[in-house]
This record gives C-alpha cells, structure tokens and sequence, in this order.
C-alpha cells in the first residue's frame, strides 16, 4: 500500500503503535522500528524500501490505521485519540 499523505489521527495512533514494533517495545525490530519512524516522520518513499523485513503482524497494524481501524490500540491510547482528534490534546 502506497501511503500519500496521514492524518494527525493516523500518525498519532502510528506514535502509539511504534512503542509496540519500535523503541524497545515487545514486538520489536529494527525494520519495524525504521519503517514507524520513517513513516511518522513522513518519508514513505524511504520507507517502502523497508517493506520486505517488517513483521506481518507489525505490517498488519500499519494497514489497519490506514483504514482507520484502530482496535490494536488500548483503551487509553484510543481515548487519546478521541481528545486529539476533537483538538482537546
């Protein structure tokens, strides 16, 4: 999937998500971790690079924030979310 732009919604829950596939987390990787990080920081065609060595299930929850399926977050990181989108964050 070929990403052209993010929402502020979908890079925040992408934040959320690094700290799962990225930063140390459980389902840590370093492709995981670059490919997060380049995407958050808005570099998709360098991140498209990294596609080949990211994990299925880390693959899978950037696909489902694209879509705006945001079940793989907490209940707390959705809550986080809703204020943001709603400019209360």
């Amino acid at each position: 999937m070929t990403v052209t732009a993010l929402t502020a919604k979908q890079r925040k829950a992408l934040e959320f998500l690094w700290f799962k596939y990225g930063n140390g987390g459980n389902a840590h990787s370093m492709a995981n971790h670059r490919f997060f990080q380049l995407h958050v920081a808005g570099d998709h065609d360098a991140a498209a690079m990294h596609e080949p060595q990211i994990t299925s299930e880390c693959r899978l929850a950037f696909d489902r924030i694209l879509k705006n399926d945001y079940s793989e977050l907490s209940e707390f990181q959705n809550n986080v979310l809703k204020a943001y989108a709603a400019g209360v964050l």
